[in-house]
């Protein structure tokens, strides 16, 4: 379907939905409540013993490492992610597979309204608007084939500077607390992560402030995709077409390069490329005719790209 395939990256949309502990989770048993204060702490640990450890596999490193999205995937079909900030609001998505590589979305999902907002499949960054999906492929990521970040989208959600201060074994979860600094500073706040104690897969991340009150966090549940939303979604790339993106960049030097690259995309979407640099769009070599949208179908187009205004 893709004529390179498209490597992973994470969209603007997304950068928000990782941001540590932005939101608070679901019903689960980490609910938050007591954690203890003590003077004897190290860079990996406050206070907690090796038999504690242990349930966590030695560190939230581990614990990281377990929740990279390509080994939750590959024993998942797809993950729902809820986000509730502090203002009450929240946000929902779900990460899946695309072409063989995690992929995610963000979807409204309301008793009145079920929907795909936005989302990253590899390097197509795609916003779903009223009648029209419109998307840009960011070519730096592209081309650079970088692989990783996507992939430690959940993992983000786990400190790596907060140390370990308690585990309680609340079959069949793990309940970890963590301390951010100083655990006799009286403004310190604590982290919390819920875990399934089978497999260390993380279902809820909080935090509490110094006053023990739960603020921020994400939830998130296996195995959903209620009524085939982001399945049918995906529909649309059953009919595609190829769009071609030819660059003919001016150098510093004055000399020009020219780079192609071709993708398959639905047949319905109106994809772009985005560099890192400001760029134009036209629809013919000679870059007399600015570019337009040709409309949805089957037949392929090209679009010629210049960093020069006309």
């Amino acid at each position: 379907m893709i004529k390179k395939p498209l490597k992973l990256f994470v969209a603007a949309a997304l950068t928000a939905a990782m941001i540590f502990f932005t939101g608070c989770g679901g019903n689960t048993p980490g609910n938050g409540g007591d954690s203890n204060n003590t003077n004897n702490t190290n860079s990996n640990n406050a206070a907690v013993s090796e038999e504690e450890l242990d349930l966590i596999g030695g560190s939230l490193s581990f614990v990281r490492e377990e929740n990279r999205l390509g080994y939750l995937l590959d024993r998942y079909e797809n993950l729902h992610i809820v986000t509730r900030f502090t203002d009450g609001t929240e946000s929902q998505s779900v990460c899946f597979l695309f072409d063989g590589q995690p992929a995610w979305a963000m979807v409204e999902y309301s008793d009145t309204n079920r929907r795909v907002i936005s989302g990253c499949l590899g390097a197509l960054n795609f916003y779903c608007e009223p009648g029209k999906i419109s998307g840009n492929l960011d070519m730096q990521m592209y081309e650079s084939g970088d692989e990783n970040y996507l992939d430690y989208m959940i993992s983000s959600y786990i400190s790596e500077e907060a140390q370990v201060e308690k585990v309680e074994d609340l079959e069949p979860y793990l309940k970890v607390t963590a301390v951010n600094g100083d655990p006799d500073d009286p403004d310190v706040t604590r982290d919390i992560y819920v875990l399934d104690k089978g497999t260390l897969r993380l279902v809820e991340a909080f935090y509490m402030d110094k006053d023990g009150v739960k603020m921020g966090g994400q939830s998130i549940e296996p195995g959903w995709d209620e009524n085939g939303l982001i399945s049918n979604f995906l529909t649309a790339w059953e009919e595609t077409r190829t769009v071609t993106f030819i660059y003919d960049k001016l150098l510093s030097n004055g000399k020009t390069t020219t780079k192609t690259v071709s993708v398959d995309v639905p047949a319905t979407w109106e994809v772009l490329p985005r560099y890192p640099e400001e760029t134009y769009f036209y629809m013919n070599r000679t870059l007399t005719k600015p570019y337009k949208y040709p409309g949805d179908g089957t037949e392929d187009y090209t679009v010629y790209v210049t960093n020069t205004a006309g």
